[in-house]
């Protein structure tokens, strides 16, 4: 599993930097009373001129790579920040997730039987823990056209059973509707239904004009 052995490949690095450090120079740093206020662990013991520093206060404790005035770009905060390029874990939980992209991702619901797995052409929709709707990207012709592929099982969805496509053309596109598990494109402009039957509510229009 991908998500298991990133995480144990973060694992083994930390645990690499931190059995293989020297353990720093340790400065405790005390107010006028001499009362211990924070810890600093450092690269040297001379505070002014330390690049690598771990401090650790009331505020929070943190990591910077250019003195102890910062900036940390590793810390956690005493109002409940954490902060941090990379973070490593088997489950997170939490009520809202910000940002932008999301690697490798199957979006679940609380009930975790319907959910939604991100592919590289496509992106898969279960409903009951059953595959139900597809919606990717195809080519066709030295063309790609999206289009949505559904069916009430997981073969229905793998044989291409029913489909509904948009193929795009010169003159706006136009809507194929198949049911015969191949696509019936025969030109640009024209488009074949083959089905046992054919219902259709409204209008048949023919350059503009119902027939």
């Amino acid at each position: 599993m991908q998500v298991t052995s990133d995480y144990q490949a973060a694992i083994d690095n930390a645990t690499k930097l931190i059995t293989g450090s020297k353990g720093g120079n340790v400065v405790i740093n005390r107010d006028a009373d001499g009362h211990p206020t924070e810890i600093l662990i450092m690269d040297t013991t001379d505070v002014n001129i330390a690049k690598n520093v771990w401090r650790w206060n009331a505020g929070g404790f943190g990591y910077s790579s250019t003195g102890i005035n910062g900036p940390y770009t590793v810390a956690i905060t005493m109002d409940g920040q954490i902060v941090g390029s990379f973070i490593a874990a088997l489950k997170i939980t939490g009520e809202q997730i910000d940002g932008g992209t999301i690697t490798g991702a199957t979006l679940k619901t609380s009930n975790l039987s319907d959910y939604i797995i991100v592919h590289n052409q496509y992106v898969d929709l279960y409903i009951a823990g059953v595959l139900q709707m597809r919606l990717g990207i195809a080519a066709m012709s030295g063309n790609k056209y999206p289009y949505i592929a559904f069916g009430n099982t997981a073969a229905d969805i793998m044989t291409a059973k029913t489909y509904v496509w948009y193929a795009h053309d010169d003159a706006g596109g136009h809507l194929t509707i198949n049911t015969d598990g191949a696509l019936n494109l025969l030109s640009d402009s024209e488009v074949a239904i083959n089905a046992p039957d054919v219902y259709l509510v409204g209008n048949i229009y023919k350059n503009g004009s119902p027939l």
